[in-house]
């Protein structure tokens, strides 16, 4: 492979903990995590991956391997349409009119907009293809050579629909024939909403915006960062929705971030910069990148890098065996520079079939999004901010810029004319309600509440529980040594106002600072009575963190600490403050609290994250509250197949955080409500088939012959939404973001469903972006304010960061876990350490 360039690469993913000030705010707070701030929840550029069918080169059928995918390991299938055969959804209750709910009233401004038809019925009709091996675009481009004799239409590929009925019949072309025939008469509006979202998705090709996925983007308004080399497409997410108001239009504003640098010239940089390990390097760093194909505009999550093939290598088409090299010469036009340079594999999801295998070349695929060298450049991220980061009353004016611009093109009105559709270009104003400030409990002084969730200021009152550090561990390479001293003197100050007794560590200075290393301290220094170990590290290498992690979760089960010495540098008495925190709630201590007027209730968080070391399978993070506070915690790991999101292993997880709870309070709980994130809409049959059995399974199991049967809620929670809300109160009447606690349960919540958004976080700049939650199973009866309250209570709970935080504490626990785990330890962490948030 030839040097061509030379360009920057991208780094692979950091995660868990160390030492110094915490991340962003809006999504889990890093306040006191020991890895630099916990990985926020954010919307800004979601790469998924491409899963149409489409044209590109691939191997023979006969070639491709099953990997886990529509079946869990139970073999249920899981649903793919949202709420499609999903039985037994609770139905959002009946408030009446005298009851007040707990709040005040907020006029809303949401980026949602009326879309209306006067359509009475509309007609489906299958369309068979013989043979059946054509992708979706080639489908749309062979009936549209006989479109004239079906009248107007709309076809995505598999279905077709019509606004009149029209007769099934058969078609034959040069290399096909084609069978329509009716499958159904839709009345119901609300069941006319893929037609609809097929509909706009021509008026948005139309005025000139470019699919990505689901997304549509405007290159014309490319805004370049030449210094990083990188552009931003601005674009929109659309959607049209069937709400409690009707159906609406959901317009979110993003950006799609591409970086002007192919993966051929990351891979001349690997070459370059590692020339004997660059090929091993290379698949570390490419598995999991997002590229971008300049020849159709298609995303693409890479699978691996082939460097036993090259574009001369061959795969069959259209029963002919061809060459890389001249399949993109002949159908896109495009000459290979550079024979020896590998393939791609990416792996492409077919309806009802194994995924299929193909193969790009490096050389026409771009990079996208940002590598994690780039997001730690604070300089990168600012520069990028600047035109990403937009203020509410623009980012609304984005919104309400498409609506107008669909209503100002003659092409798009005639199509909406002929339909008999219409769409308002004025936003939906929907009234929310504001929760009351959440009074903070400490140890001393009065509770405090802000209505800006922040406490701060509150940060030095002594904790509600503190665990006094006798007996711990300090590891520092020699040259840090003035280091290892200042933290442990300061430490010991800290520690006195907060409640905290620290007493004098057993230091122990290495002479170099390798994982071995540390390690070696690790083994002749923690004895059975350790509390802590606290290993202050030169930098942030990966390889380091993970193998002192893993030896002190796994092989010698301690709660740790990990301090990059830098973070010491500046403000070392905050920095080490938000430590001692992190240090007493990893053995088992607790900062603050709020009130709770349920008693006799488990809370429990539950998400998933992806292996990065073992085939990206899923890890599953399972945290649930063992005190009335929803201070304290048990938790567990469970590892399953590739990309499986639905959980196995809930029963064995239930039944121990069951066990742990009576030990704790001598009873059983009375109630149980689950926080599951991680779970899109078309798995809601599958939460509620499986998943839910095994909560009925464990309680049968700790019963052993008797009656329990507590009353179970279940609320799946989404944070990668588009909706977004402001309220009128910005300065000169511009737009702003509400405040903590906001609630919007109506106008543009879903129809049918029990389900509402909060936003629970305060942010400076920028736009706040709700959580959606949606209540799937519900028991125990609860009002839905006072559900809401509850939710908000719990976003006060995260013990990383001194506010409020986007999500429930345990759901954000249970992330944390699971990132750990998937990141850095891979295998399960010791039962000693269940009680504990050791993953902080």
């Amino acid at each position: 492979m030839d040097r061509r360039d030379n360009n920057r690469g991208g780094g692979r993913g950091r995660g868990g903990d160390r030492g110094g000030r915490g991340g962003g705010r809006g999504g889990g707070r890093g306040g006191y995590n020991d890895r630099g701030g916990d990985r926020g929840y954010n919307n800004n550029n979601n790469n998924n991956n491409n899963n149409r069918r489409d044209e590109s080169p691939q191997r023979d059928e006969r070639e491709i391997s099953p990997v886990a995918g529509d079946t869990c390991s139970s073999g249920i299938k899981i649903q793919k349409s949202r709420d499609e055969n999903v039985q037994n959804l609770a139905i959002r209750p009946v408030i009446k009119t005298e009851v007040k709910q707990v709040g005040d009233p907020i006029s809303l401004i949401v980026n949602h907009y009326a879309f209306r038809t006067g359509l009475s019925a509309v007609y489906q009709y299958a369309v068979n293809f013989e043979p059946n091996d054509y992708g979706r675009r080639m489908k749309i481009k062979i009936l549209s050579s006989v479109g004239a004799k079906l009248g107007n239409y709309r076809f995505d590929g598999q279905m077709l629909f019509t606004p009149t009925l029209i007769p099934d019949q058969e078609f034959k072309t040069e290399n096909c024939s084609i069978r329509i025939f009716k499958t159904k008469e839709i009345t119901n509006i609300n069941e006319m909403e893929q037609l609809f979202n097929i509909f706009l998705k021509k008026s948005l090709h139309a005025v000139g915006l470019q699919p990505i996925n689901r997304q549509h983007f405007n290159p014309s308004r490319t805004k370049e960062v030449p210094q990083h080399r990188v552009k931003l497409w601005p674009g929109y997410s659309t959607a049209i929705l069937p709400t409690t108001s009707g159906l609406t239009l959901n317009v979110g504003f993003t950006h799609k971030i591409i970086r002007t640098d192919s993966v051929l010239e990351f891979l001349y940089d690997l070459v370059e910069s590692n020339p004997k390990g660059y090929q091993a390097q290379s698949q570390k760093e490419l598995p999991g990148q997002v590229v971008l194909t300049s020849y159709n505009n298609r995303n693409y999550r890479i699978d691996g890098v082939e460097w036993a093939m090259s574009p001369s290598s061959s795969f069959t088409k259209d029963n002919k065996v061809i060459t890389y090299t001249q399949y993109y010469s002949q159908f896109h036009d495009l000459k290979i520079q550079d024979p020896k340079q590998p393939l791609l594999s990416v792996r492409k999801k077919v309806r009802g079939k194994d995924d299929e295998i193909l193969f790009l070349v490096p050389e026409f695929c771009q990079m996208t999004g940002l590598s994690d060298k780039m997001k730690a450049d604070m300089t990168v991220m600012r520069d990028i901010a600047q035109h990403t980061r937009v203020s509410p009353d623009k980012r609304q004016s984005e919104s309400d810029s498409l609506p107008a611009l669909l209503a100002s093109t003659a092409s798009v009105q005639e199509d909406f004319k002929e339909w008999k559709m219409s769409l308002s270009t004025k936003p939906e104003e929907p009234r929310g309600r504001v929760l009351p400030p959440e009074p903070i409990i400490f140890a001393k002084g009065k509770p405090v509440a802000s209505r800006e969730a922040d406490w701060k200021k509150q940060n030095r009152d002594p904790v509600i529980a503190a665990v006094n550090i006798t007996k711990w561990v300090l590891i520092c390479p020699n040259r840090l040594g003035n280091d290892a001293a200042n933290f442990s003197d300061t430490l010991y100050k800290v520690g006195k106002p907060l409640g905290i007794n620290v007493e004098q560590p057993v230091e122990v200075p290495i002479n170099r600072d390798d994982p071995a290393d540390y390690l070696r301290a690790i083994d002749e220094h923690v004895t059975a009575d350790t509390q802590m170990v606290v290993c202050i590290l030169p930098n942030k290498a990966k390889n380091r963190y993970d193998e002192i992690k893993t030896r002190l979760l796994v092989k010698t089960p301690v709660p740790s600490q990990c301090v990059v010495s830098k973070s010491l540098q500046k403000n070392a008495m905050s920095v080490i403050t938000k430590i001692a925190f992190q240090m007493n709630v990893k053995l088992g201590g607790q900062l603050w609290r709020v009130d709770i007027p349920i008693k006799k209730t488990m809370v429990i968080g539950m998400d998933v994250c992806h292996d990065t070391l073992k085939g990206r399978r899923s890890v599953v993070g399972f945290v649930a509250s063992i005190n009335d506070n929803f201070t304290k915690y048990y938790s567990r790991v469970r590892f399953q197949a590739s990309r499986q999101e639905v959980v196995d292993g809930i029963q064995v997880c239930v039944t121990g955080a069951l066990a742990r709870y009576f030990k704790e309070n001598q009873c059983m709980p009375s109630q149980i409500i689950v926080y599951r994130d991680g779970v899109g809409d078309g798995q809601l049959a599958a939460i509620m088939q499986y998943e839910l059995e095994q909560y009925r399974a464990a309680f049968k199991e700790v019963a052993q012959g008797a009656e329990y049967n507590p009353k179970l809620v279940m609320i799946v929670v989404k944070k990668r939404i588009n909706l977004r809300m402001f309220s009128s109160g910005g300065r000169g009447g511009e737009l702003a973001n509400p405040p903590p606690g906001t609630v919007l349960d109506n106008g543009v919540t879903y129809k049918g469903w029990y389900d509402f958004y909060l936003v629970a976080q305060a942010v400076n700049q920028g736009c706040v972006t709700p959580t959606h939650y949606h209540v799937v199973l519900d028991e125990l009866g609860l009002r839905p304010d006072l559900l809401q309250c509850l939710t908000f209570k719990l976003c006060h709970l995260y013990y990383n960061w001194p506010g409020t935080i986007r999500v429930p504490a345990p759901c954000q626990y249970a992330h944390k876990i699971a990132f750990l785990m998937g990141q850095s330890v891979h295998q399960d962490p010791a039962e000693s350490l269940r009680d504990k948030l050791y993953y902080l």
